[in-house]
């Protein structure tokens, strides 16, 4: 079951990432980024651009932790401030 959950979300990952593929060094990085790396160990991805966290433990441990306590997603890659 768990080989299912990466599979499908490496499919949608793929499916909406942006067609011109970036380098490490061209992707841009939310403010959140150094903590999701250094502080959260998540596995990062390159997604429309950005560099962004993907998971940070077991599929099923974050489902239960959402489910149980609470889920916070970074949209900091979504807006602009002008």
């Amino acid at each position: 079951m768990k080989n299912l959950f990466i599979k499908e979300a490496k499919r949608q990952i793929s499916k909406h990432s942006s067609s011109k593929k970036f380098s490490t060094s061209e992707l841009k990085k939310t403010a959140l980024n150094s903590y999701h790396k250094n502080e959260l160990k998540a596995k990062m991805v390159p997604f429309e651009g950005y560099e962004m966290p993907v998971q940070y433990s077991s599929i099923m441990a974050e489902h239960k932790a959402c489910r149980n306590v609470a889920a916070v997603f970074d949209v900091s890659h979504m807006g602009q401030v002008r």
